[in-house]
């Protein structure tokens, strides 16, 4: 008995110093940027409950110009993740002023990407026609994807501020741009969207996606100004001129390219997904784009704990901590698998509660109601994956990855997707199954590359 005793206080001071090791510095780091990430997207989800009081039409409008934004969103957010990772590593290694050169780099890389992307939102209506779409859809589209431009920028550069301040440990910072950020949008919203006070006429989707942009270039302002009136900016080297700034981008771009490739291919496919909604008519469109909205402000949670992770690991590997490596990125994930089956039950018990949410419409409840069953499991998969890809690019592997991630949302995911949608006849339901798919094939070889990698020594990217 005493033995019993023993072996069990053994193994219960174990499961304390690996929470108080990793999983409590993995969830302190995580919760602002959790935060501050779903602030991004709890936008969106603002921007589409109040569409949906304008009418299904404005919401399908929204949707499709979503879309197309998300592509390139995910595109230039993969390329700039190389810096968090050239960040965290450095940090670790206690280079400060290495972490300033990559974040000016960065800076670099978003002012063009943003730039060159916000040209191609012009060509979004006449793509859309070229596919067959209805004409009133894609002229609907068409109009948001302009007001979406003009708002890629500073987007793009307020991810570059944030990633570098999560790398050096200042989280809160984005958490509290976000929160305000937010607070500013909803007023801004029920002003243009919804006609409060009676002072603009009711834009509907036009007008939220135009506050958006407009509060996306406050929210850069405040992140930059923060950064270069910080009390450390001289010792990260802030202000001081951008030396071997192409070396740095070229480094960040190679890092970036399979990270970008991987969530391009997820962001392809999911976009792929809400064009075959738009060929079900507008009423399915509107049910799909709530389900993946919904999913989308839980999903921030996900990606929160998948940026903490893969800077904690980038920490590990800059200390050249090589036992700490594998705790860190196992503590992000299992961390990520408990909250997001928490958010999946709460989808998969109150469809009902959720759709109405959005829209004041029977006709999309009735295939809402069915397709946030379905995202249940979905929620799951796809959180879990996106931090254990977390962890592996914490540690610089990105190239591997990219080509797993790839095959299975579009060898596996899109194809069968379709199947179940348009053959097999289950509609809307259908691709979100067949997302799930690719997401489940994507964890279970993202989990097996995640344990491979980990068993070796791991030099800094």
């Amino acid at each position: 008995m005493q033995q019993y005793r023993a072996a069990t206080s053994a193994k219960a001071d174990a499961v304390l110093r690996l929470w108080r090791e990793d999983g409590w510095p993995t969830l302190r780091l995580a919760a602002p940027v959790m935060v501050a990430r779903a602030g991004i997207i709890f936008m969106v989800f603002v921007d589409s409950i109040m569409t949906g009081r304008s009418g299904a039409a404005e919401l399908a409008f929204l949707a499709q110009g979503f879309a197309a934004q998300s592509v390139m969103m995910m595109i230039a957010i993969g390329l700039l993740q190389g810096s968090m990772v050239l960040i965290a590593q450095a940090y670790g290694a206690g280079e400060k002023i290495a972490c300033g050169e990559a974040w000016k780099a960065a800076m670099t890389i978003a002012g063009t990407l943003g730039l060159l992307f916000a040209g191609v939102f012009f060509l979004v209506e006449p793509a859309l026609r070229a596919t067959g779409l209805d004409p009133d859809l894609a002229n609907g589209a068409g109009r948001v994807s302009l007001q979406f431009a003009w708002g890629l920028p500073p987007m793009l550069l307020y991810v570059a501020c944030g990633y570098f301040l999560e790398s050096i440990k200042r989280p809160f910072v984005g958490m509290v741009v976000m929160l305000a950020a937010n607070v500013l949008n909803i007023l801004a919203d029920g002003i243009c969207v919804l006609g409060w006070f009676g002072w603009v006429t009711p834009m509907g989707a036009v007008g939220a996606v135009m506050t958006t942009s407009a509060i996306r270039w406050l929210s850069f302002a405040a992140m930059l100004a923060f950064i270069v009136l910080m009390r450390e900016q001289a010792s990260y080297g802030v202000r001081s001129p951008f030396a071997g700034l192409w070396a740095r981008v070229v480094r960040i771009l190679k890092l970036g390219a399979p990270i970008s490739i991987a969530l391009g291919l997820e962001a392809g496919a999911l976009s792929a997904l809400t064009f075959m909604s738009g060929h079900l008519g507008a009423t399915a469109a509107a049910a799909h784009l709530l389900t993946f909205n919904f999913n989308g402000v839980m999903f921030m949670t996900a990606v929160g704990m998948s940026a903490a992770t893969a800077v904690r690991v980038g920490h590990a590997v800059g200390a050249h901590a090589h036992e700490r490596i594998a705790r860190a990125g196992l503590a992000g994930i299992f961390l990520g698998f408990v909250l997001m089956s928490a958010f999946g039950l709460v989808v998969l018990l109150l469809p009902q509660t959720i759709s109405a949410i959005y829209v004041d419409d029977e006709a999309v409840w009735a295939i809402s109601r069915l397709t946030l069953q379905a995202a249940a499991l979905m929620i799951v998969f796809d959180g879990v994956m996106t931090i254990t890809m977390g962890a592996l690019r914490g540690m610089g592997d990105v190239r591997w990855p990219a080509l797993l991630h790839g095959i299975a949302f579009w060898v596996v995911g899109v194809p069968v997707a379709y199947a179940l949608a348009f053959p097999a006849g289950i509609g809307v339901v259908g691709l979100i199954l067949g997302i799930s798919l690719a997401m489940l094939v994507s964890l279970v070889l993202l989990g097996l590359r995640f344990r491979l990698v980990s068993a070796r020594a791991i030099a800094r990217a």
